[in-house]
């Protein structure tokens, strides 16, 4: 279980823009369901940008071929950096995405 607090309200939830303020509340849970599935549960409680919390849930499945890369995004300038990790070739990947928030923003 990871616990977060402490954002600033700079950035997004998601790449649809679901905005959050600095009182964003994350829990996330990851299981392995079976030895080739994770399941990455998370709640987002902002009472100032939603009425009440809302939660998702993604599925990863265990990759065995292919190469690993990771993105990063950089507040300063919104720059997309891909890199490509070749020295790993085992990796889970996002199957499914499941993310409804309960509420609309509250404006």
């Amino acid at each position: 279980m990871v616990d977060s607090v402490g954002f600033n309200d700079s950035t997004w939830l998601d790449p649809i823009g679901h905005p959050h303020t600095e009182d964003l509340h994350i829990v996330e849970r990851i299981r392995r369901v079976d030895p080739e599935t994770l399941v990455f549960n998370f709640t987002f409680d902002d009472p100032k940008a939603y009425a009440k919390p809302w939660d998702g849930q993604l599925a990863f499945k265990l990759k065995t071929d292919g190469i690993m890369t990771e993105t990063i995004y950089t507040i300063s300038d919104e720059t997309e950096v891909s890199t490509a990790l070749p020295e790993r070739n085992t990796y889970y990947s996002n199957t499914a995405e499941s993310l409804t928030p309960g509420d609309r923003p509250i404006t």
